[in-house]
């Protein structure tokens, strides 16, 4: 993705300002954490769902300018609300514990210890299938150990400033800081298992529509929750300025800051929106400090820059050899692009897609030096051994990498394309990964008004533009340079009948002799690639064979 212009950084920045500042809320409405909570998930939801309205009609408005087939950046497939709404109940877990920190402690005690939150998902990513524990997850869960230690220690002889000198004042455990850590981290690590659950709803609900929901089932939750603890004071009487604020609170500091956050993010990277998002605690301590007056101990400034620096490190892209922006595509990105509609959203390529994009995860496990090919003997062939399993950065080549590496015996190039041909949802999670880009949008149709399918249409059809013209420059001029990356496409569509969607019958046949340079190139970046788009042809040769065999034998 582009850098972004001046607007899109303003509303990041601004979106995370907000974020950070809805903590002070919690100093300046004396409710306790339950009603401030309801209050913030109902005006949310109702600043939501206004918005979701707006956006629709605008949608529709634009619908009925557009042709048949030609679809809008912002739809989303109409999915069961269920999942979202049952959410909700985490959400406003999360919140209540965060909000009650801040009241029971200090703004900085609270913000420092919800930071924990991507220290906990680092950790709790291994449960989700293909994933696997990243060492640097838990030396920063111990880094924010230290941390969090830290915030809850202050100088038991000194009042709070940041004048008090370390090296002479006795220092000791808070009490109220020690109860507002701990239902800080809570707060984190429930943000956490809410942000991995929302991973994959927000490409089939939405942004808005997911919140929307969620919020909702928040605002459910806490209803009753708030009634049955009102002789317990949950049950409160606003006055204007306290209803005031918290009107503020769930329209412009949760609606608004999603708003912004959203359309920052349609300029800007999303590792680069990790960074700034990690700002959140530094815009929040220093709101607190100004506005009311907090000034946190030196402990608790060390504390929260250790877990903010443990919160970053977790936050970075985990390894990658050659930087990916948002917007960069893998090789199964770009075999799957020119393999579909771009308005109707469906496979235009063979039933031998999948093998194809099995080859092209063979060739990026290559290429990112993650698996070696060893010649074996002239029976077993060419066999693929994991060297590497630190993770890429993408979903799909991670599962493929895990599949290879818990796989029990070793396999040859052929076999192994067919095994990562059976990796989950290759086709789906591949156009998946393309709409968190936002170059696709996910959606459905029906087939003879009776089935459901997913389809997947064109949403910013630049990248795919700009792959054309690559491959065609490629083809057509053969004084052109031609990087490896692009042959290898050219060749694995070749093989897959992708190709077909940019030259005809004739036209292949004339460049013929370039598609052979160009296969020869295929394997320029290294010798393995070559090998890995041989095992592909030999993949789809068996499965052919096999299809006739049966074909004959059924007749």
């Amino acid at each position: 993705m582009a850098s972004g212009t001046r607007r899109d950084w303003f509303s990041l920045h601004a979106a995370v300002l907000l974020f950070g500042g809805s903590g002070l809320f919690a100093r300046l409405v004396d409710w306790p954490a339950t009603s401030l909570v309801l209050g913030r998930v109902t005006f949310a939801a109702l600043a939501l769902a206004l918005w979701h309205v707006v956006s629709h009609r605008a949608r529709l408005r634009q619908g009925r300018g557009q042709s048949k087939g030609q679809t809008t950046a912002d739809a989303v497939i109409r999915t069961s609300p269920r999942i979202p709404l049952a959410l909700g109940v985490l959400l406003a877990a999360h919140w209540v514990a965060f909000f009650h920190a801040i009241q029971i402690s200090s703004v900085a005690v609270g913000v420092a210890a919800f930071t924990t939150f991507p220290v906990f998902a680092a950790l709790l990513e291994p449960l989700l299938p293909g994933q696997r524990l990243d060492r640097t997850a838990l030396l920063a869960s111990l880094v924010c150990l230290v941390g969090v230690v830290l915030v809850v220690v202050t100088p038991s002889d000194t009042a709070p400033g940041l004048a008090v000198s370390l090296s002479m004042a006795r220092w000791g455990f808070d009490a109220s800081a020690l109860q507002g850590a701990m239902w800080g981290v809570f707060s984190g690590a429930s943000f956490a298992v809410l942000s991995l659950a929302n991973r994959n709803l927000v490409n089939r609900h939405g942004a808005v529509r997911l919140s929307l929901f969620e919020t909702t089932g928040a605002a459910l939750t806490l209803v009753p929750v708030v009634w049955l603890t009102a002789d317990m004071g949950g049950l409160v009487q606003p006055t204007p300025r306290d209803l005031g604020l918290v009107v503020l609170l769930g329209v412009v500091f949760t609606a608004g800051a999603h708003g912004l956050f959203i359309f920052g993010l349609r300029g800007i990277s999303a590792a680069r929106a990790a960074v700034i998002t990690s700002l959140e605690p530094v815009y929040g301590i220093t709101l607190a400090a100004a506005l009311l007056g907090e000034r946190p101990y030196p402990t608790t400034l060390i504390g929260a820059g250790l877990i903010l620096t443990a919160a970053f490190q977790v936050s970075r892209p985990r390894r990658a050899s050659r930087q990916m922006s948002n917007r960069d595509l893998r090789l199964h990105h770009e075999l799957l692009l020119l393999a579909l509609h771009d308005s109707k959203g469906t496979n235009l390529a063979t039933d031998q897609l999948d093998l194809t994009l099995a080859g092209a995860l063979l060739c990026e496990l290559v290429l990112e030096q993650r698996v070696e090919l060893k010649e074996a003997g002239r029976w077993r062939g060419t066999m693929v051994e994991v060297t590497d399993t630190a993770s890429l950065g993408d979903e799909v080549l991670d599962d493929a990498l895990a599949r290879l590496s818990t796989a029990k015996r070793r396999a040859n190039t052929t076999n192994t394309v067919h095994r990562l041909s059976r990796v989950r949802q290759l086709r789906g999670r591949t156009a998946v990964a393309l709409c968190r880009k936002g170059i696709l949008r996910e959606t459905e149709d029906r087939v003879l008004l009776l089935f459901r399918r997913r389809i997947f249409p064109t949403v910013d059809p630049g990248p795919e533009r700009a792959l054309i013209e690559r491959i065609r420059r490629a083809v057509e001029d053969p004084t052109a340079p031609v990087d490896a990356r692009t042959a290898i496409v050219v060749t694995l569509a070749q093989n897959a009948g992708v190709l077909g969607v940019l030259y005809d019958r004739k036209a292949r046949r004339a460049h013929k002799a370039r598609l052979g340079e160009l296969r020869e190139l295929s394997g320029e970046g290294t010798e393995a690639t070559r090998a890995a788009i041989e095992a592909v042809q030999a993949a789809m040769v068996g499965v052919m064979a096999a299809t006739a065999a049966s074909t004959s034998a059924s007749t």
